[in-house]
């Protein structure tokens, strides 16, 4: 769905910190997870103006199994933002979690993607 853009970055959402004491290892996972609403503005980094047209995705990525890896996404969404560089995620849950997985850090994770920016060469990228 997002080929073509060019992705500009990836961030963590303010959530849902872990408060478990890092010495007991990992807390114990719910039953059912759910997501408050999101909102949000993207803006140019140098003039400050509003960012209109662009792609902005949220996901919950489960982990699990012998290899501790992604299972699935317990939940992904995506809009683009308005004139005004607005975006907007309404709450979502509950979604019962399937035995065996946990989510993975801190989420959700947010990718923006706007496709008028030029995309680097190769060796650019590498830099």
């Amino acid at each position: 769905m997002f080929l073509g853009g060019a992705l500009l970055f990836t961030m963590i959402l303010a959530g849902c910190p872990s408060q478990w004491p890092p010495l007991l290892g990992e807390p114990p996972s719910p039953s059912k997870y759910s997501g408050e609403e999101i909102r949000g503005r993207v803006v140019d980094q140098e003039t400050g103006g509003p960012l209109s047209g662009v792609v902005v995705a949220v996901t919950w990525d489960l982990r699990g199994g012998f290899h501790g890896g992604h299972i699935k996404w317990l939940h992904l969404a995506d809009t683009v933002t308005d004139a005004k560089g607005e975006f907007y995620f309404p709450a979502w849950g509950p979604i019962r979690r399937p035995h065996g997985t946990t989510l993975y850090g801190q989420q959700p994770w947010a990718d923006i993607l706007c496709s008028s920016l030029p995309l680097l060469p190769a060796r650019e990228r590498a830099r």
